[in-house]
């Protein structure tokens, strides 16, 4: 401002010594000749004042600039965005600045901060585009789990990428395939892995086979685990177990865990031809039991699978004219609005809560046709449906699945069939309904009321357990019974799910993942993790149940039949030559 006042005044003086002493006083050339001099004095002066001003200012802006990058390099995060914001406010931010503001937002978790910062900054120049902003943009909303958010704002780097940083792209590449992978964009985001590892091998000097020994191979380990992810949803088991095997050997404790799990399922898998007498059963039971509802719309897939199931309609058109079972049906209800009331006394940690209502959005597409759905406390991987429309899973069985959403919903498709078909009581009215009405509607009523009478008993066992940070692993606030004694006195209220009844929820769940764009071997994956040492989905080993073996064959047999491509792809996979997608 000071600098603009003595560059006017410069003039002015000149201006007036001009009129003055050249047009007014022509003759006295004498001192007409000391005013042009200090006309020349002034201006000299002025000059180099606003140049040295200048040369000021665009020192401080280099000071602020290195600054955020020693902050960072130092790990002092704060200092760095202190600077970045000084930055901004002199008009003085630039992209390889932006680019290392970012580094010290995001090692704070300041993503959502972050987020508003590029915002101000475009409104404040909104002649100044710089790519790099998407990019930044979309790496927020990945670490926010927004996943479509950063597949749109990293598609737009990608595809408009002008840096020549090939370093910085790469990062955006792979999650940018993540973030694919997240939506269920399987085919996409396998290209954008392979386009990933092709590059960073490259960089690297060294075999994609070879990150595991480089000095970032933890880095590279997440990344290897979800395309592993990415190519079970595909069908593609061997190729996933092989890159699940890198991210093993880059350090990855998931993909650790998983192999464990799946290489029994996978060795059996390879090495087992189910021969005629078993397809032909497989083929028996898809026939009597697929639904083939394949609405995108999850409410509708549910109402498509009641209006086509014939004994959930015989059965309800039966119980409405018995009194008994209305009755009790009743008082179930009125037993059930107690529960409701009390359900919220434990408090919620807000991860675990964000996730049952995920879950239950998604599982009844924002349409809630069940009460709710709990993840509970327990070491017991388990999961249970009332017929009343609650949803139990234990923390351990989300812990299986290290709490992949997508497994967790499959599963949920599973118990949410059991009672969208009421499978408990449509069993028993099917073997008594032969015997007097009023005996077997008492029965079902019997039922209903033990339900209900075990979920206060269930409430009441776990109420005051915390969701806190010990709620997981506090063993004295956790009752390992409870779930026990749960699935013995309500979940199957003494009337067993039949065969069918089982094999039935394991195809409606497949077609449920298939609906809703996660694909069915979302729920082949859900089957094939478990341990075997829990409790969900082990049943007795009777002639009337099927084994976990037969019902994972006869779902891959179902996919192969529908994904001939992926299947063959699957049998001729050559390790490690096809590793990486050609």
């Amino acid at each position: 401002m000071f600098s603009a006042f003595v560059l006017f005044l410069t003039k002015i003086i000149a201006i007036m010594k001009s009129s003055i002493y050249v047009k007014i006083i022509p003759n006295l050339f004498f001192l007409h000749k000391w005013n042009l001099l200090f006309t020349i004095i002034v201006y000299i002066f002025c000059t180099n004042y606003v140049n040295a001003q200048v040369f000021t200012d665009s020192g401080k802006l280099k000071v602020f600039s290195d600054s955020i990058v020693t902050a960072y390099e130092q790990d002092e995060y704060e200092i760095g965005v202190k600077y970045a914001y000084k930055l901004h406010s002199l008009g003085g931010l630039s992209e390889d600045d932006m680019y290392n503001a970012s580094s010290c937002f995001l090692a704070m978790h300041k993503y959502q901060e972050f987020l508003n910062f590029i915002t101000q900054w475009e409104k404040e120049q909104p002649n100044k585009i710089y790519n790099i902003l998407s990019a930044l943009k979309g790496e927020c909303y990945f670490w926010l789990e927004d996943y479509e958010k950063s597949e749109f704002q990293f598609a737009i780097y990608i595809l408009n990428n002008n840096t020549s940083k090939e370093d910085i792209k790469l990062l955006y590449v792979a999650e940018y395939a993540t973030s694919l992978y997240k939506n269920h964009k399987y085919k996409e985001a396998d290209n954008y892995f392979s386009w990933y590892f092709k590059d960073i091998a490259l960089y690297e000097k060294c075999e994609v086979v070879d990150l595991p020994n480089t000095s970032l191979c933890k880095f590279y380990g997440y990344f290897f685990y979800d395309y592993a992810y990415n190519c079970f949803m595909q069908g593609q088991e061997n190729k996933g177990a092989a890159l699940l095997e890198i991210s093993k050997r880059c350090g990855n404790e998931y993909a650790s865990k998983d192999i464990q799990k799946l290489n029994r399922n996978l060795s059996f898998a390879n090495n087992y031809t189910y021969n005629a007498s078993t397809i032909s059963e497989f083929e028996k039971w898809i026939k009597a039991l697929d639904c083939r509802c394949y609405s995108g719309e999850a409410y509708e897939f549910w109402k498509n699978v009641q209006s086509n199931n014939l004994e959930y309609k015989k059965f309800v058109n039966a119980s409405k004219t018995s009194a008994s079972y209305i009755s009790a049906y009743k008082k179930e209800e009125a037993i059930n609005d107690v529960v409701m009331k009390n359900i919220y006394r434990t408090s919620a940690n807000s991860e675990v809560r964000e996730l049952e209502l995920f879950l239950e959005r998604n599982i009844g597409g924002g349409d809630m046709f069940l009460k709710e759905i709990r993840i509970i406390p327990a070491k017991e991987e388990n999961a249970c449906a009332l017929p009343f429309g609650n949803i139990f899973i234990t923390s351990a069985l989300a812990e299986c699945y290290n709490w992949n959403r997508d497994l967790l919903l499959a599963v949920c498709g599973h118990e949410a069939t059991h009672y969208i078909l009421q499978h408990q009581f449509v069993e028993l009215w099917k073997k008594e309904k032969k015997e007097k009405r009023n005996q077997v509607w008492g029965e079902i009523a019997a039922g209903l009321n033990t339900a209900a009478n075990a979920a206060v008993a269930f409430y009441g066992a776990s109420n005051g357990v915390s969701y806190e940070q010990d709620y997981w692993d506090d063993v004295n606030k956790i009752n390992n019974g409870l779930m026990y004694g749960f699935k013995k006195d309500a979940y199957y209220y003494k009337f067993k799910y039949e065969r069918r009844q089982e094999l039935e929820s394991d195809i409606v769940a497949y077609r449920f993942c298939e609906a809703i764009g996660i694909g069915g071997y979302a729920y082949i994956m859900a089957l094939q993790l478990l341990d075997g040492e829990g409790m969900y989905m082990k049943v007795e080993k009777t002639a009337d149940h099927p084994s976990n073996a037969f019902r994972i064959g006869l779902l891959k047999h179902l996919w192969n039949k529908e994904h001939l491509d992926f299947a063959v792809s699957n049998k001729n996979f050559r390790f490690p030559d096809d590793i990486i997608s050609k």
